[in-house]
This record gives C-alpha cells, structure tokens and sequence, in this order.
C-alpha cells in the first residue's frame, strides 16, 4: 500500500514538473531567448523551485522589456527633427515618393519668395554707335531715359548698356525743317528745296539741318578716335559708285593703317534703285555714312554740316581731319608728313586759301549770294572746298557756330570763311593743296596733297605715278 502511494505522488510529481516546463518555454520573453538568458526548469524541481525559477524569468523578460522600449525611443529622438530649433532646414518631399495610398498625404514646408530687386533706371542716348562696345558711346542729342527691369538671374547691366549710360557732351537742339518743306522728302531727309528755295532768303541753318545719320557706320572711328593721327571725310553722291571704287583701289587703301581712317559722306536720295545699291555697298565695305537731308548741290552746307556733327558724336578724339571731294587724287604719305609737322598746332585750318573774294551778285549765277544773306562786300579769307584740313579741336565749335548763322550754300565761304572768322579760328595757305586740275606730271603728284577734277581712270594712273619710284624730282 505504501509502494502504491509513492508511486502515485512520484507520478504527479513528474506531469506537474513538465507542465511547468512547457509553460515557461513558451511564456518567456524574447529578449530573454535572444539573449540566452532562459532557464529550463528541470523535472525533478519541486513545486517551490519551480515557481522561484519563473519569477526569476519573468522578472528578466520584463528589464529585457523596458530596456528595447528605451533603446527604440533613444533612436526615434536622434532621428525625428527637433522642432523647438528654429533653423530646422525643411523636408523636401519629391513627386515620386508621394505614396498612392490617399490616406498618406504628402507635406512640405513652403519655402519663402526670393524678393525681386526694384527696376534699375539707366539713361542712355540716341545716335549711338560704337565698334568697341560697344563699351564707350557718346551723344549729342538730348539724354533718353530707359528703364529695364532687373531679373533674378542677371540683375547687372550689360558692358553695352553701361557704356551707353556714358553722360553725353554738351548737346546742340536741332530743329526739323517745316512740314511744308518736308512733305514732299524722302523718309529720313529733308526736302531738295529747302534749301534751294531759302538760298536767297534769311534763315538759320538750325531751321534747315536735321540732325542725326541714318547710316553712321561709327566703327570708321573706334574708341572715337583716340589712336588716330587722320580721319578723311569724302563728300560724295549716292549715285557716285564708281568714283568710291576707284578710291577704294588707290589711295583709299590708306584706310585700313591702324593710325587712319577713311569715309564716304552722302545725303539722302529720291531713287529706290540708288538707295538699294547705297545700303548694300555699306553693308560690303562699312565706309558710308548717310546723312537726313536731300543729297543736292545746294545742301552741300548740310553735308559739312553733317560732317562735323559725326566727327563731334563719332570720332572726337582724332588729331586731324581732312575734308574732301570723291573726284580728288590725295598724296596720303606727302599729307601724313604735313600732318606731323603740325602736329602740336591748334585752332587751325589748312588749305588753299582763297582772299577778298567778292560775293556774287547775279541771280542767274550758281554761285548768288543775295545782300539779305550776306552783307559785306568781301567774303572773310577761306580755304577752298574740293580739300581742307583741320585740327579737331575746332570742330565742336565750327559745328554748333555754324548752326547759328544765316544759311550760305557756298560750303567752304560758309564754314571755313564766315563761321571760322566769327570763332577766331585761323586759316593758314599750305601751297601743297593745289586744288585743280594740271598736268599729271609724276613730280607734281609727289610734291602736291591734293589734286582735283580726277576722272575714274586718272585715279588710277596718278596712284602708280606715286608708287613707282622711279621719277626723280628735284
């Protein structure tokens, strides 16, 4: 009997001992498996150590517990952004990491609008045309003010729009001629007969000349015409193409010396066919300057007029400037070596100097000069027209004077006699400026500057004369 109960209690002892340990094997905490801190509680434990054994346990699975729940909320608090910095950078969110879902929504920090700078004011000027860059113009019209705005991405002006802010020299106001006289005009100049029908009454060439050029072809005279020692102006006709050829060939070749400069000066014209053929030789050779008024021999005024206007705008710092006609031959070397002996002249005009010349009387003649225009009984000396040279410093004076006075079509009267004689500017005879027709002797052409009525062909005969070097000349 006593076997028995043994037995039974034996037996008891050993399903409650299993039972217990399949009870803490599948209660236990997985830190604790993890971590291999897991005790089996063995089958031949009592009751007693059984229980203290699975206290222990859960003890451990509980520290194991609060130790993950710390260490996960240490590594949220380093990641998540911290909200009481002020500086905190936004979270840009791109379009494809936008989920599909329409639970999950999107968010991002607006950033702040960059501020749009204000709109710079730059004042510019009108008849501005430069070869260097175009960064250096001048004007002589009234200043224009332009406001551009500035972007985000460039809010600096360009080097062209700088230069063109350049503050102008003193400006000379022009007057337009009357409607009545401009109405029958080509655009862009002035009527053949405003002058015409003014040469025998009193007016002002201010109420005639229009300023400004509508091919100015500046880059004749880079940086206006500071490295240059001679600027030659040719008064020319728009139909005169051959004889701007012809020049071109010949002594015209100076023109591409660093130290000079060579130009064609012409009016406007009537003809569409000459004007055509005018755009596109200066579109070939950028040597031809237009001018506004009507291209006739009674305007020859306005076009020295014009001349002195570009020089004053364009080409102010040259040493000296000759102005001639498109049927003269030029000894360019013999007048570089005038040029530098006069080198340190000022206020003077050279040429062949014409003296007590009486003013022409006779209405039939070309040449009349009515009383009302001209008073006295003797023109101021003066240096003939077909070729004249001039130092530079005189030709802002000789321009703005000669917009004053009374008009005179007789261009070299007017502007080397009249207004050089009121401005007290000198001219001086050089013997060199012959100024004619002669005989073509090759000594001649080697010792003179200047030679006039030269046909087409003479132009070319006179430059091999020049270039031989086989004449000996005392």
């Amino acid at each position: 009997m006593l076997c028995r109960v043994r037995m039974f209690y034996s037996l008891m002892l050993g399903l409650t001992g299993f039972t217990l340990m399949l009870c803490s094997f599948f209660y236990a905490s997985p830190a604790a498996m993890r971590e291999g801190t897991l005790e089996v509680i063995q089958l031949n434990q009592t009751m007693p150590q059984a229980a203290a054994v699975l206290q222990a346990q859960s003890q451990t699975s509980a520290g194991s517990a609060e130790a993950s729940s710390e260490n996960i909320k240490k590594e949220l608090s380093e990641t998540a952004p911290d909200t009481n910095k002020p500086n905190q950078e936004p979270i840009s969110v791109s379009d494809s990491a936008v989920p599909e879902s329409p639970v999950e929504v999107k968010t991002a920090e607006v950033l702040p609008a960059e501020e749009v700078p204000p709109p710079v004011v730059l004042v510019t000027a009108t008849n501005i045309t430069s070869k260097a860059t175009t960064d250096e113009l001048e004007a002589k019209s009234e200043p224009v003010v332009m406001v551009a705005a500035a972007s985000p991405e460039s809010s600096a002006p360009s080097a062209a729009t700088v230069a063109a802010s350049k503050p102008a020299k003193e400006s000379v106001i022009q007057k337009i001629p009357p409607q009545s006289a401009a109405a029958s005009a080509p655009s862009g100049a002035a009527s053949a007969s405003s002058a015409s029908s003014s040469s025998s009454s009193v007016v002002a060439t201010r109420d005639l000349y229009e300023g400004g050029h509508d091919l100015p072809n500046a880059e004749l005279c880079p940086e206006f015409g500071a490295g240059l020692r001679l600027l030659i102006l040719i008064t020319t006709a728009p139909a005169h193409a051959e004889a701007r050829k012809a020049i071109r060939l010949t002594w015209g070749t100076y023109g591409h010396r660093k130290d000079m400069a060579v130009g064609f000066l012409v009016g406007g014209v009537n003809d569409e066919k000459v004007r055509s053929a005018l755009y596109s030789e200066s579109e070939l050779y950028g040597d031809i300057i237009q001018s506004h008024f009507f291209d006739s021999y009674d305007n020859l005024t306005l076009k020295t007029v014009s001349a002195l206007e570009w020089i004053d705008t364009y080409c102010y710092q040259v040493k000296f400037i000759l102005k001639t006609d498109d049927d003269m031959f030029i000894n360019v070397p013999r007048l570089l070596q005038f040029v530098d002996k006069h080198a340190n002249d000022k206020r003077s005009i050279y040429g062949r100097l014409a003296k007590k010349w009486k003013p022409i009387r006779n209405k039939k003649s070309k040449y009349y000069v009515s009383k009302e225009q001209y008073k006295q009984v003797l023109f101021p000396d003066f240096t003939t027209g077909p070729a004249y040279l001039m130092t530079s410093d005189v030709v802002h004076e000789l321009y703005v004077g000669a917009l004053n006075l009374t008009y005179l079509k007789l261009e070299d009267v007017y502007t080397t006699g009249i207004v050089a004689q009121q401005l007290k500017i000198r001219r001086l005879h050089a013997p060199e400026f012959l100024n004619k027709r002669m005989n073509w002797h090759a000594c001649h052409v080697i010792k003179g500057i200047s030679f006039h009525m030269v046909k087409y062909h003479e132009q070319f005969d006179l430059w091999k004369k020049l270039q031989d070097g086989k004449t000996k000349c005392k």
